[in-house]
């Protein structure tokens, strides 16, 4: 699955590190504690993610019911980096 980032510098070290601290093990614990918090939550997710899949993101729902939810359009899991102009106009109105 991740062949190809591995040829990027650094990626080994990244996941490495993930592992270890248990990153990609079930978060829901932190999401509850996020929960409790007063601050308002925004979800952001690329419908086109294979790596969090819908079922997952259900999930994070339940655990996050205050959140507020967005899915990009036509985006990836890293749209982040790879579409950041999809990200833009959500944040600009989560924040406003």
């Amino acid at each position: 699955m991740f062949r190809r980032q591995l040829a990027i510098p650094g990626f080994g070290r990244m996941m490495l590190s993930l592992l270890r601290c248990d990153t990609l093990g079930d978060q829901g614990d932190y999401y509850a504690r996020l929960n409790r918090l007063s601050n308002p939550v925004l979800v952001l997710r690329g419908d086109e993610d294979t790596i969090m899949p819908r079922h997952q993101l259900e999930r994070l729902r339940r655990l996050l019911p205050r959140a507020d939810y967005v899915e990009i359009e036509r985006a990836p899991h890293a749209f982040v980096i790879s579409n950041p102009e999809k990200l833009a106009p959500s944040l600009i109105e989560f924040f406003a």
